[in-house]
């Protein structure tokens, strides 16, 4: 393959790399609605549990029959109010749990899992494309890695895929060395520090 062709089929394979790092994007960001969805129905329960709990406690019929009722008539259509509410709390809450939880779900599963369905055929298609025409394995598919393999096409006038990850793995296993250097150093750092500070005490 010529320098050229080498350079279209990479830069194609880039253009690929970033749709399937921005399909993989949008997919973990799919999973965060499911989630909170979840975590937003469970507050929503406990929130409604504690409204009920705290007017069947707090506000039993007979304090309201006393202090509405008999002390301010003219509150009557606000009391009957209230009461209509708090039986309808009580006696449909159950169904009202029964409802958000199927109305979660429901819009969770028409929109969210099967947009993350439909994510993930696309991510798949996208990965046997840039695998078919670049014949580089998935672990390459990333933008990053392909700008290197054409900095490689100047730098060291690599003339083929081969030859481009050739120098990439040996350029990882540079970087990996100097970063066990790096490492070494800082902890021998660390132990003159401590050496240091044993002498100075005795």
């Amino acid at each position: 393959m010529e320098k050229e062709q080498l350079r279209e089929v990479l830069t194609k394979g880039k253009q690929l790399a970033g749709e399937y790092e921005e399909l993989n994007r949008q997919y973990n960001r799919v999973k965060r609605p499911i989630l909170l969805s979840g975590a937003l129905l469970v507050i929503i329960l406990i929130m409604l549990e504690i409204i009920v709990v705290s007017i069947k406690k707090i506000m039993p019929m007979t304090l309201i029959l006393k202090d509405l009722f008999i002390t301010n008539p003219g509150q009557w259509p606000m009391l009957i109010g209230i009461n209509v509410i708090i039986v309808l709390i009580l006696l449909f809450f159950p169904i009202i749990r029964q409802v958000t939880n199927i109305y979660v779900y429901f819009i969770g599963k028409c929109f969210l899992i099967n947009k993350q369905k439909g994510l993930k055929k696309e991510i798949s298609h996208t990965l046997d494309q840039f695998i078919h025409s670049t014949q580089l394995p998935q672990l390459f598919c990333e933008t990053k890695i392909i700008d290197k393999f054409i900095g490689y096409l100047d730098i060291y006038q690599a003339d083929s895929l081969k030859e481009c990850v050739k120098l990439y793995k040996e350029e990882e296993r540079h970087e990996q060395i100097l970063e066990g250097i790096g490492d070494l150093k800082k902890e021998i750092s660390a132990v003159g520090d401590k050496v240091s500070d044993v002498s100075e005490r005795i």
